[in-house]
């Protein structure tokens, strides 16, 4: 085991009224496609909370995976949570055969805008949707806390895993989610507020999201349950260049993200 420092498919979407304080529960993926500029990589000027995934996040997992493919001959990727087709490009540009998923429609538009062909997208839930073939790694980031009941994706991911088949992800840290809500900055609604199981986040002035924080001992069950062995986590830090170049605007003093592998039993 190695310990190291370095989309979303939803199940409601949530709207913020500023003047009721009050949270509204509203149809997924038609509200979701609405986030799809803001997690577009490919335009001039990038958001940071599409920044910070693709300087912090997406190394460690390319690494890992990697790592991975010295040692299994992995070609095939299955990024879940895809986004605007990003991370894709990314495994594509480094040899591997790469299928992207992700709930917005708009999302995989412009994925496949600015993607090449031999990059396969689908757009729809991995619930309902029916994947041919196995993949050697099972890339995500920024997904998992979204999912509230994760177990039933847990067991279609080790379906499509080959044997010793890797899956690696980042996931908000739950120790982020509560050092913003100690400032009352984007995160509320916490429950328990010492260990939030549940909280809301806030993407922008008018829309909220449900989110469900889960520590890396909770992921460790959750997989292990499920026929999966824990390979590495990481807790990568900000850097001062980071903060400075993309004016971010949330605490930096915690790690935001929680970076897991497991391998498929």
């Amino acid at each position: 085991m190695r310990q190291g420092k370095f989309c979303f498919p939803l199940s409601h979407v949530l709207f913020y009224q500023k003047r009721t304080k009050k949270v509204v529960v509203m149809d997924n993926k038609d509200k979701w496609n609405i986030l799809a500029k803001k997690f577009d990589t490919y335009s001039g000027q990038i958001d940071p909370s599409a920044a910070d995934q693709m300087i912090i996040a997406w190394p460690i997992i390319l690494n890992e995976i990697t790592i991975h493919r010295r040692n299994n001959n992995t070609q095939k990727i299955l990024d879940y949570g895809c986004g605007a087709g990003g991370f894709c490009n990314l495994l594509h540009s480094e040899g591997f055969q790469v299928t992207g998923i992700d709930l917005s429609d708009r999302m995989i538009e412009i994925a496949r805008k600015n993607s090449p062909d031999a990059i396969t997208y689908f757009s729809g839930d991995l619930t309902t949707l029916k994947l041919e073939g196995k993949f050697g790694a099972i890339s995500s980031s920024m997904v998992f806390q979204f999912l509230k009941n994760i177990e039933s994706y847990l067991q279609i991911f080790h379906s499509l895993l080959e044997k010793q088949g890797l899956i690696v992800f980042a996931v908000v840290s739950p120790d982020f989610v509560r050092r913003c809500a100690r400032d009352n900055i984007r995160y509320f609604d916490l429950d328990p507020p010492e260990d939030p199981k549940a909280a809301t986040i806030r993407i922008n002035s008018d829309l909220a999201i449900p989110v469900y924080p889960r520590s890396e001992e909770e992921y460790k069950k959750l997989f292990a349950k499920f026929g999966f062995d824990f390979v590495s986590s990481h807790h990568p830090n900000f850097t001062k260049e980071f903060v400075e170049k993309y004016k971010w605007p949330l605490p930096w003093d915690t790690p935001e993200y929680l970076i897991i592998t497991f391998r498929k039993i």
